[in-house]
């Protein structure tokens, strides 16, 4: 287990370098400023402390879902879970000793069993589309496609869009839950997809990412629409659902720009998708980061397209 950590610990270390010293004391803060709140928050809260625990086993689950390595080290190590429950409840370690700051001893102790029950719980099949199913997206989002099948779509949609209208009176609830959907949707976005499947580029960069963000933004309008709708008929009107809505697909935007800026590495394409997450929650805390928010959008875009340029043949 040891050797293993200290693997871990050189990739990370080689990952950080390539990520580069300036992104890392830039979304180093941001990442600090939103986590912390978020979790004296939650700590000061009676109900809010249980969240943590259950938040961070959903963050290990997407991650560990995700994971290249589980078939090498399940044919290298027999005992690769240990290992991995290790590593998780490592990483949660910190949310863990907030709430011990501030007396919440069963949520912390619930952070790392959580955490140390991520690897032992099924990773999902791949399933294969039988002949004469169609699907609810079109093909060319396969995002949305695969996402819906492997990534349980239907199941969080309803489980979420029932809590929504269960406590449709509370707006925080309904917006909490169009939040953790538009989660899910970039969830789906995390992971570039193979060259070949870029050759569209050759028909031009910017219809490209117009195709590709006109999809993104259609079809979460299509599922997020029922949130939305919760939150007009409640307590937040109109002008609420409709300010989630473009933070929503402002967010969405931007995270998707920045999966084709760094494309086609995985690892820095999802660490700047969650600097803009971040950075759209810091908004929440201080409306002075919409500036840099808004200022984001075209550097991603000049970026994203001198990428994908490099696929084209003409």
């Amino acid at each position: 287990m040891q050797a293993y950590l200290r693997l871990r610990l050189r990739v990370l270390r080689r990952h950080l370098l390539e990520l580069g010293w300036w992104r890392i004391l830039l979304l180093g803060a941001m990442l600090l400023a939103v986590t912390s709140k978020a979790l004296l928050m939650a700590a000061h809260h009676t109900v809010g402390q249980w969240v943590v625990p259950i938040m961070g086993m959903w963050l290990c689950l997407s991650a560990h879902w995700q994971r290249n390595d589980l078939h090498f080290l399940q044919a290298v190590a027999p005992t690769f879970r240990q290992w991995l429950a290790a590593e998780y409840a490592l990483l949660l370690s910190p949310a863990a000793v907030v709430l011990l700051a501030h007396g919440r001893v069963g949520a912390a102790v619930l952070v790392g069993l959580a955490a140390a029950a991520v690897p032992w719980l099924p990773i999902p099949a791949v399933r294969v589309r039988k002949r004469g199913r169609s699907s609810l997206f079109r093909a060319e989002a396969f995002e949305w496609v695969g996402g819906w099948r492997q990534g349980g779509g239907t199941v969080v949609w309803l489980g979420l869009l029932s809590v929504a209208v269960w406590q449709h009176q509370q707006p925080i609830v309904a917006a909490g839950a169009a939040v953790l959907w538009l989660f899910w949707v970039l969830s789906c976005y995390g992971t570039a997809e193979p060259s070949t499947m870029v050759l569209l580029v050759a028909r031009g960069v910017g219809a490209f990412l117009r195709r590709r963000l006109w999809l993104l933004w259609a079809y979460y309008l299509l599922t997020a629409a029922p949130f939305l709708t919760v939150m007009a008929a409640g307590p937040a009107t109109w002008v609420g659902a409709l300010g989630m809505l473009l933070w929503s697909l402002t967010v969405l935007g931007n995270a998707l720009l920045a999966k084709y800026a760094f494309y086609p590495n995985d690892f820095l394409s999802r660490t700047i998708q969650m600097g803009v997450v971040v950075l759209g929650l810091l908004i929440v805390l201080n409306t002075v980061y919409g500036a840099l928010f808004v200022a984001a959008f075209p550097v991603l875009l000049n970026k994203s397209r001198r990428r994908l340029a490099a696929f084209r043949y003409d």
